[in-house]
């Protein structure tokens, strides 16, 4: 599994990591430099839920146990560049 990768589409950045002790908890992750969103991802890289708070450049992720947990952060489509 790819901790950081380019997602799909290519609008953005794909975090996951695996909760592997058997507890449930919260992190805090930076948001990346120019993301305009953040989203809970499903394995498909599809957005499942609605937009994340993003407070002072931070996201705030629960998780449970042994959840492989996915966020999307996403940039200005390259097609937004073309215009």
């Amino acid at each position: 599994m790819q901790p950081i990768s380019k997602t799909e589409d290519g609008d953005g950045l794909l975090l996951r990591f695996y909760e592997w002790t058997g507890n449930a908890g919260e992190a805090e992750i930076a948001e990346p430099e120019g993301s305009t969103a953040a989203r809970i991802a499903n394995l498909m890289e599809e957005a499942t839920d609605p937009e994340l708070s993003v407070h002072s450049g931070r996201v705030k992720v629960s998780y449970r146990p042994f959840e492989i947990v996915s966020r999307r952060f996403n940039y200005p489509s390259s097609q937004a560049h073309a215009e």
